[in-house]
């Protein structure tokens, strides 16, 4: 989630019928990846699948994304998918990928209020996001604050039947319905928020043409 962002409110809570873990470094993982996977405890037939693959940009993969199918201790069990788009490096992307969703699910009354419980947890990580960080330089301890920032989009699959989706930022969330692709998120655009951004404390600058 980028500094001074705007945080966004949950963009739809809708049902759902039948349908057909991140990188951790460029260095260190390919930059191409395919996974898929099913549910285990719906009674519906749920999969999913993911395909990542590294950019034009003369830089490595500053992607993270999350997929999986977790059951909770309770009985429950969610789909987890989100893609965060990292800016100036992927240390912010990779925060989110770990701890995006634990801090959604541990919101107490996520069952009860769901939506507000995900505004309240993206409002609580970017809060997190923001604070510096401990890091170790020739064995000396010192605090920095996290570097660039991060789109995230996250869709949420309760038990099969009902899917929420929430973003910031422009990384979309998209549905495909009897053969067309409908998009369930807004993307969030600096020259359409310049308002809301400038009165947060930050700036948008409009870059023209290419960097070399």
């Amino acid at each position: 989630m980028p500094s001074k962002a705007k945080m966004a409110s949950v963009q739809a809570q809708r049902k759902v019928g039948n349908q057909d873990d991140g990188l951790h470094g460029a260095e260190q993982e390919a930059v191409r990846a395919t996974g898929r996977g099913k549910s285990k405890a719906s009674a519906r037939k749920v999969t999913y699948g993911f395909h990542l693959v590294e950019g034009k940009m003369p830089h490595g993969m500053e992607d993270r994304h999350v997929a999986e199918f977790r059951r909770l201790d309770d009985g429950n069990e969610v789909g987890l998918f989100g893609v965060f788009d990292g800016h100036l490096g992927a240390d912010v992307a990779t925060y989110l990928r770990n701890h995006l969703f634990d801090n959604i699910l541990g919101e107490p009354d996520f069952w009860e209020d769901t939506m507000g419980a995900i505004r309240r947890a993206y409002h609580r990580t970017d809060r997190k996001v923001l604070k510096k960080k401990k890091v170790t330089a020739d064995g000396e301890e010192i605090v920095r604050p996290r570097r660039g920032g991060s789109t995230a989009v996250t869709v949420i699959l309760l038990n099969g039947e009902t899917l929420v989706v929430a973003n910031v930022g422009d990384s979309r969330a998209v549905v495909c319905e009897g053969g067309r692709a409908r998009q369930l998120s807004v993307d969030h655009e600096p020259l359409r928020e310049r308002d809301a951004i400038e009165r947060r404390g930050g700036f948008v600058t409009e870059m023209h043409g290419m960097v070399p």
